[in-house]
């Protein structure tokens, strides 16, 4: 799925898609849809090892701590080396995007991105869980903001701005009461149960829970 939605953003980056485009695989077969791909799947990875470093300590799992901040640090390099790649492709092939990545907001968005991969690559190395979790989230949501700013003020670059796409103001009313609601009603929840779950107040993993994902011949 990752991949399939990144496919898609860069088909859409590089302006490929306009309202009426017939659909082809050109849409979506292309160098910055094939990066954008990748980068999708690598910060998935990368996420998921963090956080399943930082649960395994948690639930007192030291022997997983090793084997997940391994693939932590690997999931990382598989991210920088596409990221490296993306700016050079998106010159040629998506240059409105590679202009706001360059310059301005974009610019600002992806050297803050950067820097959180910095720190959580030092919290991996340090053994520090606890921080690592939010550096890598941080690391992420930075870099999907850097890819939005240099798309504006488009949706559909260069043919479609975020006015032009834009519903009734009516709808857009009612469509932010009802996101306004649901955080309300939702919210404290959400926020409850995280709170059960980091303080150990559900119900604790067994040892058939904890050695459920080691392959044969892992170590710490």
């Amino acid at each position: 799925m990752c991949r399939g939605l990144g496919a898609a953003l860069g088909g859409i980056a590089s302006g490929r898609v306009a309202v009426g485009t017939t659909a082809s695989a050109d849409a979506w077969a292309n160098p910055t849809s094939v990066i954008a791909g990748l980068l999708a799947v690598a910060a998935a990875a990368f996420l998921g090892a963090v956080s399943l470093c930082s649960d395994a300590r948690r639930f007192g799992a030291d022997d997983l701590v090793g084997y997940f901040r391994r693939r932590a640090l690997i999931a990382l390099g598989a991210l920088v080396v596409p990221a490296l790649i993306g700016l050079p492709v998106t010159h040629s092939d998506a240059r409105h995007v590679w202009e706001g990545l360059t310059g301005g907001i974009g610019l600002l968005l992806v050297l803050s991105a950067a820097v959180s991969a910095f720190a959580t690559v030092a919290l991996l190395l340090r053994r520090t869980y606890r921080w690592s979790r939010w550096t890598a989230v941080a690391s992420v949501a930075l870099t999907v903001f850097a890819w939005g700013f240099a798309q504006r003020p488009y949706v559909l670059p260069t043919s479609l701005t975020v006015a032009d796409a834009a519903g009734a103001p009516h709808t857009l009313w009612w469509l932010v009461i009802v996101t306004v609601v649901a955080i309300v009603l939702i919210g404290p929840a959400l926020v409850l149960l995280y709170w059960m779950d980091t303080h150990g107040e559900l119900e604790s993993l067994t040892d058939a829970d904890t050695q459920a994902g080691r392959a044969p011949g892992d170590t710490q």
